[in-house]
């Protein structure tokens, strides 16, 4: 093995993480539509060929659970409606970010996992400080954006880059609580941590997403109760502090916005009714909102809801309807395997994982949280993070991962 060959490989894989909003930089090779990350991706790829030992390179960790999800999505693809795009979806949201997964697993050990999170943190900071400038005025929308953009400017919401704000607070929640449990050491004072994450907590506030805010106290709480529960040094005052400051800032925000507002019992009702028709092979990656349109009753409520029903806002019904059976057992067998697996370690870079999953999971009991570029790779990487600190730091709980 290689070891600048290995160096360089996970130095790529930490670009692409900080990065990885560059898939919205678009590219045509071939005539195959793709994006720079996807490009950084098949590099990292080939890298990972020539430098990783044969042992690392055939070993892919959760392979039944992939092969069941990957299987499903494929068979989705093929009794879809549109083809192009579904395999579009299968390529971009599944297959590369899996790829990304195995070259993080056959690339890095325990002692490498600072590079990750050090890459996971610039990520986080450098999106909180686009969306700041976005939402103070200071950068306009962007031409991927679209015309949707101006009502959340005028509604004060911020957005960053992204067609809306909840795919920001998607994209910040679970990266703000694994940066918060990595930070969390001797070496670092708790009050420098919280400075550094202030700007993507007020961020995420100002996407004005409940599900985010929920998402985000979660993956705290979890994060928190499950030191607790590993006999970890955690500063107390910090944890009251934070549990404080999270439950009044979700009492805020669902407050300040109605429950329904956005239509998800209605959407959910539809998506389940959609399921029942096609429960086996699903109705294929990105083709809900075609579905969805063959429930138009005419009222005016349904018109508004129509542009807002692209996906069924739930990341499980969204996995069932986008593989069917397949799709949906292999993704709840891989979220038991890798909290198994979870339950192995006392690494703090675990447990800040774990909370980070499950931040994603909560946030997509309310909307579709894996379901783009950028999130998928986040779930992935977090998936890769807990396989490979699994084993390690039974004696040393919360210590460093080296």
């Amino acid at each position: 093995m290689n070891n600048r060959s290995i160096k360089l490989g996970q130095y790529l894989a930490a670009l692409i993480i900080a990065a990885l909003p560059l898939y919205y930089v678009k590219l045509t090779i071939l005539h195959i539509p793709t994006n720079v990350i996807e490009i950084l991706v098949l590099l990292l790829f080939i890298v990972t060929i020539l430098s990783a030992s044969k042992d690392r390179l055939l070993k892919i960790p959760y392979s039944f659970q992939i092969g069941l999800i990957i299987l499903g999505i494929a068979l989705g693809c093929i009794v879809s409606v549109d083809h192009q795009a579904a395999f579009g979806i299968l390529k971009g949201w599944f297959v590369v970010p899996i790829v990304f997964f195995w070259c993080v697993n056959a690339l890095f050990g325990v002692e490498d996992i600072d590079i990750i999170g050090w890459a996971a943190l610039v990520s986080l900071l450098s999106v909180s400080i686009y969306a700041l400038l976005q939402w103070v005025g200071l950068i306009g929308a962007t031409s991927s954006q679209g015309s949707s953009v101006v009502q959340y400017v005028s509604q004060h919401r911020a957005a960053a880059f992204y067609e809306s704000p909840n795919f920001l607070a998607m994209y910040l929640a679970p990266l703000i609580v694994f940066s918060y449990g990595l930070l969390q050491t001797k070496a670092i004072k708790i009050w420098w941590c919280l400075l550094v994450l202030a700007l993507p907590v007020i961020m995420l506030l100002a996407t004005q997403s409940r599900a985010g805010v929920l998402a985000l106290l979660a993956g705290l709480l979890v994060l928190i109760f499950t030191q607790a529960l590993r006999g970890g040094a955690i500063n107390k005052k910090t944890s009251i502090m934070v549990l404080t400051i999270s439950v009044v800032l979700v009492s805020i925000i669902l407050f300040y916005r109605g429950f329904d507002s956005d239509g998800h019992l209605f959407i959910w009702q539809t998506a389940i009714n959609i399921g029942a028709r096609h429960p086996i092979f699903g109705i294929g990656p990105g083709q809900f909102q075609h579905y969805f349109l063959t429930y138009n009753d005419g009222t005016s409520y349904f018109a508004n809801l129509s542009g807002y029903a692209i996906h069924p806002h739930n990341i499980f019904l969204n996995y069932w309807l986008s593989g069917g059976l397949l799709a949906i057992v292999g993704f709840i067998w891989l979220l038991i395997s890798v909290c198994r697996d979870m339950a192995k370690s006392t690494s703090r870079v675990t447990i800040a994982a774990w909370a980070a999953i499950i931040s994603v999971l909560v946030h997509g009991l309310f909307d579709s949280t894996y379901f783009k570029n950028d999130l998928a790779i986040i779930f992935w990487l977090l998936v890769a993070i807990i396989y490979l600190t699994k084993n390690e730091m039974r004696t040393n709980p919360l210590g460093d991962p080296h």
